[in-house]
């Protein structure tokens, strides 16, 4: 992929307790950089944390992706939120952008659910500075590619 800006593309997931940023938090934070190739970047450690998060009263069972068994027993070797935060940005300045490259994300609905998420969690200013403002969504992609196919009256991909 040539038009990344000069950026490092890195795919995330984010779990969460619940659907509204501010009031739910992040509980896994999962990341791969990627090369231009699309292929998974073997040079680079992936990220998989898991944080602890401090209003277990907000979670929303039915938002959450994993029994509440497997969930505790997870809580149980997680860290804190402010230690993931130190956590991310270790991995984000030695496997990311040694170079000062901002990271362009790409995942499945990252532009309504996971960003809110991300600015909340590491804040508007440190968001605007590591973070180029386009994203590469799957789901606004096939959402696009649907409306093209109904367009052109095709069958839908």
């Amino acid at each position: 992929m040539m038009n990344l800006n000069g950026c490092t593309l890195v795919s995330l997931d984010l779990e969460t307790t619940g659907l509204t940023p501010g009031y739910h938090e992040i509980y896994q934070v999962g990341a791969l950089v990627i090369t231009p190739n699309l292929e998974i970047d073997n040079t680079r450690m992936p990220l998989d944390l898991w944080m602890r998060p401090d209003h277990l009263d907000r979670i929303d069972p039915g938002a959450m992706s994993l029994a509440k068994d497997d969930f505790i027993r997870k809580l149980a070797l997680s860290v804190s939120q402010e230690r993931g935060i130190e956590l991310w940005e270790h991995w984000v300045e030695t496997q990311v952008r040694p170079h000062g490259k901002k990271i362009m994300l790409m995942g499945q609905n990252i532009a309504q659910h996971d960003i809110p998420f991300l600015r909340n969690w590491l804040g508007n200013h440190y968001y605007n500075e590591t973070f180029h403002h386009h994203v590469r969504d799957t789901m606004l992609t096939a959402v696009h590619l649907n409306d093209v196919a109904d367009w052109l009256r095709e069958v839908f991909p």
